[in-house]
């Protein structure tokens, strides 16, 4: 045995030619072996495509996490909790925990994504993110909060033309539901101009059950486009929105299709509380587009 306890380290066996092991008799269906500093609350790191397993001797072995892993994986839910307040009690079930200073939001999202995950749900509480939530190129990506009560603001230090939700360059069948965002936070000044993007070559995507703006305190949330549908060149066609209620926010939905095409898609049951422009266009490539249900309030 030989250790080095100023650098924290101990070996087994050191320079011999001899297998050397560490054997733990676990109890019952614990193992016995226990991290000081590592849960499932930590943020996990993007999938190597390896995991740790045991064979029939107990022996820990090294082996690949693809094909049939892979598809459970994009089956399971990726659950997504918050470090403050009274949530506690159900975070032991959580994939990740938000703390909003050094673990934002979009952290533990696009971890999630980047390891496979499809399907995420986002607890009830105040998430700050300090960088898009990237759905780039993906197909099935769905997102759901737990209502109103899931609240999504930028942290300070985002860039103002940083959108919350980022779904761009080709990708299929996303679903974002049931949840709020609020571009600007009235605490801390931090804002953004857009809360959902949608960009090129993006089809056949849902956005419903949403509310944009403040749902509390007596200021309008400044951003004109916080959907920003943004097609200067490609196409979007047949994506949903639904169920969206703008509350205190100057702006609503921008349709920028300047060089783009924007067709087939729908709008429905949209809510507009006194807004200073409830739906704009720019440019012309927007067509055949249904727009119903469309409420105002002045």
């Amino acid at each position: 045995i030989w250790g080095d306890f100023n650098q924290d380290k101990l070996k087994f066996n050191v320079n011999k030619t001899n297998n050397s092991f560490l054997e733990i008799n676990g109890f019952g269906t614990s193992s016995g072996l226990r991290f000081s500093n590592l849960n499932n609350s930590n943020v996990a790191q993007q999938n190597t495509g390896k995991v740790l397993s045991v064979d029939s001797n107990g022996e820990v072995i090294l082996v690949n996490s693809s094909g049939a892993s892979n598809a459970v994986l994009a089956n399971s839910v990726y659950t997504i909790g918050l470090a403050t307040g009274n949530l506690t009690a159900i975070q032991n079930n959580c994939n990740a925990i938000v703390n909003n200073t050094t673990v934002f939001l979009n952290d533990a999202i696009n971890t999630a994504i980047a390891n496979g995950y499809k399907k995420i749900y986002i607890q009830e509480g105040v998430y700050l993110v300090n960088n898009s939530v990237n759905i780039i190129g993906k197909f099935g990506i769905h997102i759901e909060g737990s209502g109103y009560g899931t609240i999504i603001k930028p942290a300070n230090g985002m860039n103002i033309n940083t959108p919350i939700i980022n779904v761009s360059d080709a990708s299929y069948y996303t679903i974002i539901k049931n949840m709020s965002f609020e571009s600007d936070d009235i605490n801390s000044g931090a804002k953004v101009a857009t809360c959902i993007r949608l960009g090129a070559q993006c089809d056949k995507n849902t956005f419903e059950n949403l509310m944009i703006g403040r749902q509390t305190g007596g200021t309008f949330v400044k951003s004109m486009k916080p959907i920003f549908i943004d097609l200067p060149t490609g196409e979007a066609d047949f994506n949903t929105f639904q169920n969206i209620s703008f509350k205190k926010c100057l702006g609503g939905i921008y349709i920028k299709a300047t060089g783009g095409i924007f067709n087939s898609n729908l709008f429905n049951n949209i809510s507009f509380d006194k807004p200073r422009v409830g739906i704009e266009f720019e440019g012309n490539g927007a067509n055949d587009n249904v727009f119903s249900n469309l409420k105002l309030q002045t």
